[in-house]
């Protein structure tokens, strides 16, 4: 690391950078910012420019534990992560015992931490979930790295004055400042005790931009009391991309395009599953993107600037390309910024280290590790990607010219893409820029060459709104979706996973121009 980046000081306070420790376990050169990880996570996403999504917590002994101490550690180490038992604990007797163990141990747990929340946190409107959650809306978050797609929703509703309750795994989540009568912002904690609590959720409606809630061997049980559980995506894709058994127990998707109704309708069809109400609404994240992407100051460059935005694991083009493609690029004369998908800093360490050794002594080369990908897309020239769909964040918010390289099928394994007869977003490889394969990965620097130069390419405006028909509107069509949907009380209260598959594929609503009819989805 330069000494430069060495003397960045980061304005987290000490508890945060500790919760976080991964910023200060790998060390890249010219740190720019935090990283969003910290979270519990599922190895779904793979977009360079979100967060990895919920899985069981790392085991104790992991390089990447946060850091503990005091009476947390002890109470976290012997009643909340899992350890080898070797004693006999008695059928009866002993079950009882060690329930009543745990359960006071939770209790203290939650006690102290509250406690400390209180005193320590100064967020009046920050509270810790003891009951059960009981309204009409229910929305839930992993976290501030998901606030995007949350925010312009609960602006609308409150816009709406209409109440409705925010959950969320993250004490850092902007949604807990929030003080208007309208929204009841909840912290429900992390980990397994935070699922439980999820799970005695009772709403007529609970949306989330989760996936694999209630799949088998996933940490989210599907809440019970929950009449509708709703989808809202957080990105430009299809489902070809999430793990199997994404959606299988959503009753609602709201769609960020028409396009993505094909894969969901084959994945029903495919499972016997029930069908889904369907309903166009636009991307919420993307519209907030676009707003800071607006009023975002243009650093100037004394050199064409591209930035390598990679997905995570064997899908992702610096696990499969390394580091020839990067130098490359810098021999031809180009700036590189790397942004690595945040879950890589968990799941990959080792290979970003290497890289990152290789080209220590390389000057036109940094790394972007901030929260959001806003300022590096708008300061560069030209994407290079692979399966992650920040390619069409970039052409859509930018009209930049991606480079998406080739990744082998074999590469990506149990996604719904494996039940899938295509991906969608490999229609428009080549209108948002290039598809380069494997045997072509040497000609990079004359492609990218080749693409600047070009004047003529389609305007990247017309592409978006035919995609994303509610651009720059979607948190007020789906705070009006949420909205019908609770004044609506006569419909069957049943959830509609459990209603069969005759059910209508989203409400007959002639005069809403967003309602998918079902005839043809």
């Amino acid at each position: 690391m330069s000494d430069k980046a060495s003397k960045i000081r980061l304005k987290t306070s000490a508890l945060t950078q500790s919760r976080k420790r991964l910023n200060t376990v790998f060390h890249l050169p010219k740190y720019v910012g935090k990283s969003r990880h910290g979270l519990p996570v599922r190895a779904i996403q793979n977009t360079a420019s979100k967060n990895s999504r919920a899985s069981p917590p790392v085991r104790p002994g992991s390089l990447f534990l946060p850091r503990q101490c005091g009476l947390f550690a002890i109470l976290v180490n012997l009643f909340l992560l899992p350890t080898s038992a070797y004693a006999y604990l008695d059928p009866g007797t002993g079950n009882a015992l060690g329930y009543l163990l745990l359960s006071g141990a939770a209790a203290i747990f939650f006690f102290i931490k509250s406690v400390y929340y209180q005193i320590f946190r100064k967020r009046s409107n920050m509270t810790v979930l003891h009951k059960d959650p009981d309204s009409n809306i229910v929305l839930f978050s992993e976290g501030k790295p998901y606030w995007d797609t949350f925010q312009p929703i609960i602006e609308a509703l409150i816009l709406r004055k209409q109440k409705f309750s925010y959950l969320t795994m993250d004490v850092e989540d902007p949604g807990l400042t929030f003080e208007n009568p309208y929204i009841e912002p909840r912290y429900i904690g992390s980990g397994t005790l935070a699922f439980l609590r999820l799970n005695r959720v009772n709403a007529r409606i609970m949306l989330a931009t989760t996936p694999n809630i209630g799949s088998l061997g996933a940490p989210l049980a599907r809440p019970p009391r929950v009449k509708i559980l709703a989808h809202v995506f957080h990105s430009v894709a299809d489902i070809s991309m999430y793990s199997k058994g994404s959606l299988d127990h959503y009753d609602a998707v709201l769609l960020a395009g028409a396009f993505q109704k094909a894969s969901i309708r084959a994945i029903e069809r495919k499972r016997n599953l029930p069908k889904k109400r369907l309903e166009v609404a636009g991307l919420p994240y993307l519209d907030a993107l676009a707003k800071r992407a607006s009023s975002a100051p243009l650093t100037p460059r004394d050199r064409p600037t591209v930035l390598v935005g990679s997905s995570w694991g064997n899908k992702g083009c610096l696990k499969h390309y390394g580091v020839a493609f990067i130098s490359g690029l810098l021999n031809a004369g180009y700036e590189v910024v790397i942004r690595p998908h945040p879950h890589s800093l968990q799941t990959e360490p080792g290979v970003l280290e290497a890289i990152a050794s290789t080209l220590s002594d390389r000057q036109y080369l940094t790394w972007d590790l901030a929260p959001t990908p806003d300022k590096t897309m708008a300061a560069s020239d030209i994407l290079i990607s692979d399966t992650s769909s920040i390619r069409l964040d970039y052409a859509f918010l930018y009209g930049k010219p991606v480079v998406t390289l080739e990744i082998p099928e074999q590469a990506v394994t149990g996604l719904e893409l494996e039940d899938l007869e295509e991906n969608w977003i490999h229609a428009l490889d080549n209108e948002i820029g290039v598809f380069l394969g494997e045997d072509l990965i040497h000609t990079l620097p004359d492609q990218i060459n080749s693409l600047l130069e070009d004047s003529n390419q389609r305007s990247m405006e017309g592409l978006r709104d035919d995609t994303l028909p509610y651009f720059g509107r979607s948190g007020e069509i789906i705070a009006d979706y949420l909205i019908r949907e609770v004044a609506s009380p006569n419909k069957e209260n049943a959830p509609n996973n459990a209603r069969g598959p005759n059910r209508e594929s989203c409400m007959g609503n002639p005069g809403n121009p967003m309602v998918d009819g079902g005839a043809g989805a």
